[in-house]
């Protein structure tokens, strides 16, 4: 495949992600492509890109999505997930829990950056707690 023609298909890939209106929702979407084995499954790009390097564009996109999760501040945190919580509210499969939210932090985070997200998250579960924002159910948290 040609650089050009790869490039093609990843401007394809990375407006595909664009269409998710929050970022907590890419994470999500992204998260939801690996598997229990911890490699990516997307059909689509892998027949386009061929398995390695859709698996490399996939894990690039999860850890990029994360850190500029990570960058916000902490009010933007939580407009991003109770915008996401708006859509999502009728599509969740699973109760919000610690667990749930772990499933979404990418192989390649390092520990400082794993507990600045949960620490985040979890300050936000305690306002909405105290009745500032959605209902969450803190099951497993």
């Amino acid at each position: 495949m040609t650089p050009q023609r790869a490039s093609t298909k990843n401007h394809s890939w990375n407006r595909r992600l664009l269409e998710i209106p929050t970022l907590f929702g890419r994470l999500v979407f992204v998260s939801s492509l690996r598997d229990s084995a911890g490699l990516y499954q997307e059909i689509a790009l892998s027949t386009m890109l061929g398995p390695n390097e859709a698996q490399r564009v996939l894990s690039q996109a999860h850890r990029e999505i994360f850190s500029e999760w990570l960058a916000l501040g902490l009010a933007a945190k939580k407009s991003d997930l109770e915008t996401y919580l708006a859509a999502a509210a009728q599509d969740l499969r699973a109760p919000l829990s610690a667990q749930w939210f772990q499933q979404l932090i990418p192989l390649s985070a390092r520990a400082p950056e794993q507990q600045l997200y949960l620490a985040d998250l979890e300050a936000l579960l305690e306002r909405w707690r105290d009745g500032s924002g959605p209902a969450v159910s803190r099951q497993g948290a």
